[in-house]
């Protein structure tokens, strides 16, 4: 700028005096290219794109794409425009969402998260003692059918609740020698043992059943057949005294 005359490009034979000459640039101008690499451009960039003389400066435009976080471009956005035709391509990472288990007690499954991206995931099967598994709800009322995996593809953060059956066990009565009565019963756990009919030996008196021998352990029956304790096993075999 500022530079008047024609421009000059040899000095004539016989010229004489000191020279002064100054150089001018023009820009070259280059394409330049915003790649959303899928997502979609919410404010353009500045420049938008184009042909664009270099040294230009440039802001990179704002981008969104469903379920990605933008991470920056590819290459790296410069000050100002290079010296040569460019592509900037936005970079994206799945972004992740929460998977949270209400296991109401139980154990075997922790919170975690997943993507978009994700392979299918099978849901774990927790455990609780005295308790039978019965699926995995999106809701704790347990609506709808159980649930068993979440599907490659799937977004949004997921919690399930844990329905649970209260577990029922066959429990046999040892009558260590003894005739008569209940064989064996089914006990609901948590809950009184049932009525039982008390076995007969001769010469001796019924004092109830117990998880061990000799009356030693626990005792689950008192001599009229009543419950002594709630069952609180998942088997077993408990053996009378008397």
């Amino acid at each position: 700028e500022g530079l008047t005359g024609d421009a000059v490009t040899q000095i004539a034979k016989g010229s004489y005096g000191n020279k002064t000459f100054y150089a001018k640039w023009e820009a070259q101008s280059f394409t330049l290219k915003w790649d959303p690499n899928g997502g979609t451009i919410t404010t353009p960039g500045s420049p938008e794109g184009g042909e664009v003389e270099a040294g230009t400066p440039l802001t990179a435009p704002t981008v969104t794409k469903d379920h990605y976080d933008h991470t920056g471009w590819n290459p790296e956005v410069p000050a100002v425009m290079p010296g040569e035709d460019v592509t900037y391509t936005a970079q994206w990472t799945a972004h992740p969402y929460t998977i949270t288990y209400h296991l109401d007690g139980g154990n075997g499954a922790s919170n975690t998260s997943y993507t978009i991206e994700s392979e299918e995931i099978t849901l774990p099967t927790p455990t609780k003692t005295g308790f039978t598994f019965a699926g995995w709800y999106d809701s704790s009322e347990f609506n709808g059918e159980a649930i068993t995996t979440i599907a490659s593809g799937s977004t949004g953060n997921k919690e399930f609740w844990a329905k649970w059956d209260i577990g029922t066990y066959t429990v046999t009565l040892d009558r260590q020698s003894g005739e008569g009565g209940t064989a064996s019963i089914q006990a609901t756990y948590g809950a009184a043992m049932p009525k039982i009919t008390i076995p007969a030996y001769a010469d001796h008196l019924f004092d109830g059943y117990y998880d061990q021998t000799n009356g030693q352990g626990t005792k689950y029956y008192n001599a009229d057949g009543t419950s002594a304790k709630n069952w609180n096993k998942e088997a077993g075999t408990i053996k009378k005294r008397g």
